[in-house]
């Protein structure tokens, strides 16, 4: 594998005995999505993506309402926090090392 695929930006989903990953900024030579058999290929080597269309769409929608989920719930930065709470609490979480 090529150092630019290793550090493009992946995100994975392994349910039962299935794991899709997405190849989200994706080298020409890689497919948008890769299917893998977790148990009996570990290592990835083997994609079966084309074999299995049924599979990829819906551990695709799985791991999309994942992603919306993670996006909801994110923590604000720092400094949205700082803008929306009092200034002893804020020294207060400052003291505590939350806030910077």
């Amino acid at each position: 594998m090529a150092a630019e695929a290793a550090s493009a930006p992946k995100k994975a989903i392994v349910v039962d005995d299935w794991k899709l990953i997405h190849n989200s900024k994706r080298p020409e030579t890689r497919p948008e999505f890769e299917l893998f058999r977790f148990r009996e290929d570990p290592l990835d080597s083997k994609d079966v993506a084309d074999q299995n269309p049924e599979v990829v769409a819906r551990l695709r929608r799985q791991l999309g309402a994942w992603r919306k989920t993670v996006e909801a719930t994110r923590l604000k930065p720092d400094s949205e926090t700082a803008r929306s709470i009092g200034g002893e609490e804020l020294e207060r979480l400052r003291a505590l090392g939350y806030v910077q």
